[in-house]
């Protein structure tokens, strides 16, 4: 399964209560900022949204800034999304890259790790999507 399957693409910068997310179908140029708490309810309703976002049979590609973690293991559940971890340190490099100050803005990093998803997608590596699986990040071989 790859970035190529999913009909809606999303970036997500987490934080310990609230998440910020970027999404739109694939595509597309124009996208959707908002958030969710994390909070289970939450969780699921918003994944449920993105689920009919994609349509029936439709895979979504979430790129999230963390390598484990509660949001990570709570979306793991999903079969439909197809999970990349960033290192919080690519998504500083590549702001860094971009914006002259630097500063950290939640609206703005989610934005900028779906370009990493849309961009260097095939650098990107998605978890084992069972729970059952042991997940240890590793780059793909080239």
């Amino acid at each position: 399964m790859s970035i190529k399957d999913c009909s809606v693409l999303v970036g997500i910068d987490w934080a310990d209560k609230k998440h910020v997310y970027a999404v739109k179908k694939a595509g597309e140029t124009k996208y959707k900022i908002g958030s969710f708490l994390q909070r289970a309810d939450s969780i699921h309703e918003w994944m449920m949204s993105l689920k009919k976002k994609a349509g029936n049979n439709g895979k979504v590609a979430i790129a999230l800034e963390q390598a484990k973690g509660a949001l990570l293991f709570a979306l793991l559940k999903y079969e439909f999304a197809i999970l990349y971890p960033i290192n919080p340190s690519t998504v500083c490099k590549y702001r860094e890259t971009w914006k002259s100050s630097g500063a950290k803005d939640d609206p703005s990093d989610a934005i900028l790790i779906l370009e990493l998803l849309e961009e260097q997608n095939k650098r990107l590596t998605p978890p084992p999507q069972s729970r059952t699986e042991r997940y240890s990040p590793s780059p793909k071989p080239h």
